[in-house]
C-alpha cells in the first residue's frame, strides 16, 4: 500500500504510461534508484576557479600527495 496525495500519484500513473511500464514498476525503480548505494554522498555545490589562463603556461605535475 502506497499513500500519497491523489496528484502525485496520477502523475506516477501517466509517467508509467509514457514510459510503457506498470505501476508498480514504476514505484520499484523510483524505490532503488533512491537507496541505491554508491558509496559517496551526492553532491551539494560546485566551485569554479578562475586562473586566468595561468594553469596552461607550466607544465602539468600532479600534487605530491596524490
Amino acid at each position: 500500500m502506497i499513500q500519497a496525495d491523489r496528484d502525485l500519484l496520477e502523475r506516477a500513473r501517466v509517467a508509467a504510461r509514457q514510459r510503457g511500464i506498470s505501476f508498480p514498476a514504476l514505484v520499484r525503480e523510483a524505490i532503488e534508484h533512491e537507496l541505491r548505494e554508491t558509496g559517496q554522498p551526492p553532491l551539494t555545490c560546485i566551485g569554479l576557479i578562475d586562473a586566468g589562463g595561468r594553469a596552461r603556461e607550466r607544465v602539468y605535475e600532479p600534487d605530491p600527495w596524490r
